[in-house]
């Protein structure tokens, strides 16, 4: 958590500052906010609810991919490389000091992520069609190298969002359903193991 923080967060800002020319700070991000098209409320609540269910459905059901997935081709990889993925296996006194830092940690970390990836770098993609969205959505999966496993199941689970935010030129289609996502998930693997 504290890497994000210290590192990868301080780094989005930077490229996109580098990028942009603008000054290493929070306006890059602010630019990226003001320049996403209106919705209105109901359809992007309405998408933003497909794209939810859509996900937590992918990630329940090819759980026995990512399952086989992590023990037969990344088995070889230690359960701390990810501890998330392996709460039951982690000290119970790390996980309830972890239980404090997950609820802000689980919103800054996805925000931070869909404006680097779908405010910043979706837009500068070279396609024009369904091909911009999937190399998107391909090189954030891969981002998260520290769960190789469940890269396959990413992909299938975030593209439909991925392609809404580039379709509707609206970022928060993908900022809320991965900020809920993340927050329910903490909240299912970590919460019965630290008040269970």
């Amino acid at each position: 958590m504290a890497i994000d923080f210290l590192v990868t967060i301080p780094l989005m800002i930077f490229m996109i500052s580098e990028v942009t020319g603008q000054p290493f700070g929070l306006g890059v991000i602010k630019d990226i906010f003001k320049s996403q098209a209106r919705m209105s409320f109901w359809p992007l609540a309405g998408l933003t609810l497909v794209s939810l269910l859509w996900a937590i459905g992918c990630f329940i059901l090819l759980k026995p991919v990512t399952e086989f997935l992590g023990q037969n081709v990344f088995g070889w990889i230690s359960d701390w490389f990810s501890p998330g993925l392996f709460p039951h296996k982690q000290n119970a006194s790390i996980i309830k000091l972890s239980w404090f830092i997950m609820i802000p940690f689980s919103i800054i970390m996805p925000l931070m992520e869909e404006l680097y990836f779908r405010g910043f770098l979706l837009p500068k993609e070279p396609y024009e069609d369904y091909r911009a969205p999937l190399i998107n959505t391909v090189l954030f999966c891969a981002y998260h190298i520290w769960s190789p496993q469940v890269f396959v199941t990413r992909v299938i689970a975030t593209f439909p969002m991925n392609y809404l935010v580039w379709k509707h030129k609206n970022i928060f289609l993908s900022i809320i359903p991965h900020v809920l996502l993340n927050l329910i998930g903490d909240v299912f693997l970590i919460y019965p193991r630290v008040f269970g």
